[in-house]
């Protein structure tokens, strides 16, 4: 016992008495008084006094009947425990004072608690000690002259796995503790007086863990069990890699007592998301746990019931009397993306989501025909702004198509294929057309037919104004080969048409032909999809009334870029790589990287130097230049960062072209990582780019898009 005492005393700090500083040689004296928490006193029990500067100097009290005085010289603290055996005081601090003062404390008696702790694997040998850790975390209020949160007691073990600790006699939760294994809890363990308390084999484990609670309001309104699952943030890459990544990698449910802890976790940044029936889902970010460490979240957590988001539309209905179509979706925090819920108005133009919790979300409305007419961004922090008001106003457009002279019968979207809002519709065999927009305004308006016209048009919209989409006379056709020669039969197209691509499959000949492209120089390239690989850039001058026939894309071959992100020199795990290749046009390669921080893609063999943009969860946004070569390369990112704020005039449009020391920066990849710190991206005028590698950045003017 009184091993156990002297490791507890010299590790816990507790302040009992206000000190003051007497003048050398001057005695004071100390009463002492004593009250037993369990039974009754023995006749005398022998306290011990240490000094705390000098260890060496030691005096002893003997309490009579609970009641004792001494007298202390000179300005020194000292540390009281109990020496008669059976009894435990809680380890505390004393220094002489001005004037005469009196000690309180109580006296427990003490048991036994005894345990058999099996090594971690087969054939290995157990601790020399453990430790008996007291907690609180279940939530109980605690009493005064409780066992304090914290209190440690030392226990030795022998060569059998056999282990003895001496306790305070009352009801108290432990947490029992070896080097790098996991901690084992045991609550509301009933030590008793004068008798052992077995509590049973205890198998080490070594590896990291997690503990959370929830609070008591939560805990009494339960019906069933709340879960917990720790997901890894990963960044928002289509691959098995992310896919695989986005997997929990630990789950549990909470006893009930509202107490979980999720064990054997390897180390690293996670998001915790605790969720219970009838209460809206919580999520908590970002979690660091360390090799062979406990973590925990001290602060309960507290869920709450569910809101009910109503999105409003007005008018109720389309322009062909149809109810609005709402999708749904939650963002932020990197964490693997909920499925889009899709609701309708009914007759008033309400949508209602159901079971939603505060956050950020991406709200888009859609008529009967899937076009687009609204999408934005928005924030529900609580019932008050649990209603989403959403106002398009569609105007209505008419125009025809022309090529040449002669009326041209396609389809056209207002908005490209990419755009986040736009209108779909069909012309009739004299090209023209009605629709709705959202929005005057300029419009990349994308047409195609079945005749090979593939082109992309900038068209200003006014109000009142006919439109007339001109489309030039003009045509690209080839075919695609290996790097051999050979045909590619699996394969594309694309052409770059102010800054956006537009594309065509091959052929069963490995031919294309593109008609009513833009006049002037445009950029083409060819894949094959079967192996992934691209051709280099062709740069044409395409004139109207002049065909270009016979133009090969010869397929490069490609080579593998392996590399690893790292951070504060851990690697880092589900980290998005996006590698712009600076010699071959437009080209850019995406990658994840996996639970080693490595990952790997594939740029032509030409390829000598590429930008790299690394957005890495719960680090930071981090650009590179980079020479590239058969070895590997690092991707060493900043642990931390600032905020950019992208400013742009009244009215501009994206996409911005961001510049990081010098650096082109993926702008999805920035969109992104705005969007998954939950940054509404509908301000365009005042973008907030959050965790941004600290050095210098730079934004070029926005471009119309």
């Amino acid at each position: 016992m009184a091993r156990a005492v002297a490791v507890a005393s010299a590790l816990l700090a507790i302040v009992a008495i206000t000190t003051a500083i007497t003048t050398a040689g001057e005695t004071k004296m100390v009463r002492f008084h004593a009250t037993a928490r369990g039974g009754d006193l023995p006749s005398s029990v022998k306290l011990q006094l240490r000094s705390v500067a000098d260890a060496a100097v030691v005096r002893e009290v003997v309490l009579q009947s609970g009641q004792a005085e001494t007298s202390l010289v000179g300005a020194e603290e000292w540390e009281l425990s109990v020496t008669t055996p059976g009894w435990w005081l809680l380890p505390r601090q004393i220094a002489t004072a001005p004037d005469e003062q009196t000690v309180d404390f109580d006296l427990w008696p003490t048991g036994e608690v005894t345990g058999v702790v099996v090594p971690a694997s087969a054939g290995g040998t157990a601790p020399s000690e453990i430790a008996l850790t007291v907690e609180r975390i279940s939530g109980r209020p605690s009493g005064a002259g409780e066992i304090p949160q914290g209190t440690r007691f030392t226990c030795p073990v022998d060569a059998q796995g056999r282990w003895t600790c001496v306790l305070p006699a009352t009801t108290v939760d432990l947490v029992l503790r070896a080097p790098a294994m996991t901690p084992h809890y045991r609550w509301d363990v009933a030590v008793a007086d004068g008798r052992p308390t077995d509590l049973g084999t205890f198998r080490l484990r070594p590896g990291a863990s997690f503990v959370a609670y929830l609070d008591g309001d939560t805990v009494r309104l339960l019906t069933k069990p709340a879960r917990a699952r720790l997901f890894r943030p990963v960044g928002a890459v289509a691959s098995e890699t992310a896919a695989r990544l986005a997997l929990p990698v630990a789950e549990a449910e909470f006893t009930s007592r509202g107490w979980v802890q999720l064990a054997l976790l390897p180390p690293g940044t996670y998001v915790l998301e605790v969720s219970a029936e009838g209460f809206a889902p919580a999520q908590i970010g970002s979690i660091e746990i360390y090799e062979g460490k406990e973590s925990s979240f001290r602060k309960a957590i507290a869920l709450f019931p569910p809101l009910r988001v109503s999105v409003t539309v007005r008018p109720p209905v389309d322009l062909g009397e149809k109810p609005w179509r709402v999708t749904w979706n939650r963002v932020g925090d990197f964490t693997p993306e909920t499925a889009s819920i899709i609701a309708y108005t009914n007759r008033e133009g309400v949508a209602t989501i159901e079971n939603q919790s505060p956050g950020a979300f991406h709200v888009q409305v859609d008529d009967v025909n899937r076009n687009s007419v609204h999408s934005s961004d928005v924030r529900i922090d609580g019932p008050e702004t649990a209603v989403v008001p959403i106002r398009p106003d569609l105007l209505v457009v008419k125009g025809q198509v022309v090529q040449g002279e002669e009326p041209l019968a396609a389809e056209l979207r207002f908005g490209g294929s990419d755009g986040a809002i736009g209108t779909y519709v069909r012309t009739d065999e004299e090209g023209a057309f009605e629709t709705r927009l959202p929005r005057l305004g300029r419009w990349p308006v994308e047409v195609r037919n079945d005749r090979g016209v593939g082109t992309l048009l900038q068209v200003d919209v006014e109000r009142d104004e006919d439109l007339l989409l001109r489309i030039p006379d003009t045509s690209v056709a080839g075919w695609v080969v290996s790097e051999s020669g050979e045909r590619v039969k699996r394969g594309s197209v694309t052409v770059l048409v102010a800054g956006r691509g537009l594309g065509t499959t091959l052929d069963d000949r490995g031919e294309f032909r593109m008609n009513g492209l833009p006049a002037g120089v445009v950029q083409i390239v060819g894949r094959d999809r079967t192996t992934g690989d691209s051709s280099e850039f062709v740069r044409l001058d395409l004139r109207e009334g002049q065909p270009r026939e016979n133009v090969e894309l010869r397929i490069e071959r490609s080579r593998r870029i392996t590399g690893t992100v790292s951070s504060a020199g851990q690697p880092v795990v589900g980290a998005q790589i996006t590698a712009a290749a600076l010699d071959t046009g437009a080209i850019t390669k995406e990658a994840v990287t996996d639970l080693s921080g490595r990952f790997n893609l594939l740029l032509p063999v030409r390829v000598r130097r590429a930008h790299f943009t690394v957005p890495a969860p719960s680090r930071t946004l981090q650009t590179f230049d980079l020479p590239l070569s058969d070895q590997p390369i690092v991707l060493d990112v900043a642990a931390s960062g600032g905020t950019l704020i992208i400013r742009s005039a009244p009215g501009a449009t994206t996409p911005y072209r961001v510049r990081r020391n010098g650096v082109a920066v993926h702008l999805p990849s920035l969109l992104s990582w705005m969007s998954a710190h939950g940054h509404p991206l509908t301000d365009v005028e005042n973008l907030p780019v959050p965790n941004l590698a600290p050095v210098i950045t730079k934004s070029a003017p926005p471009q119309d898009a």
